[in-house]
């Protein structure tokens, strides 16, 4: 919607900018990340499946790593396998590290 992302699909990287979209087939492994501050993206999922749950149990996760020690690795053992946990009870596999852009 807003700004610029790099997105990589399965072992496709792609560059959007506003305005652009992108169709990620359901059980393909994706990651984006911003390039432009601000970055703004608008996801859709259908169907929804177990998604909106995933983000009901994530707003109340404990264990959430944050943006800095995502970004520079320095998550803890125990945070790496609770998110691992909490992705495989909604049908989704979390693969890493993050998408970094240069």
């Amino acid at each position: 919607m807003e700004g610029e992302v790099e997105l990589e699909i399965g072992k496709e990287r792609f560059h959007l900018s506003a305005r652009e979209s992108m169709f990620i087939p359901r059980n393909v492994e994706h990651v984006w990340a911003a390039v432009s501050s601000p970055a703004q993206i608008l996801n859709t999922y259908q169907p929804a499946g177990k998604i909106e749950e995933f983000f009901q149990v994530l707003a109340k996760f404990k264990e959430l790593p944050t943006r800095e020690q995502a970004i520079n690795k320095t998550y803890t053992e125990e945070q790496k396998i609770a998110m691992k946990r909490l992705f495989e009870d909604h049908g989704m596999i979390l693969t890493g590290p993050p998408l970094t852009v240069q």
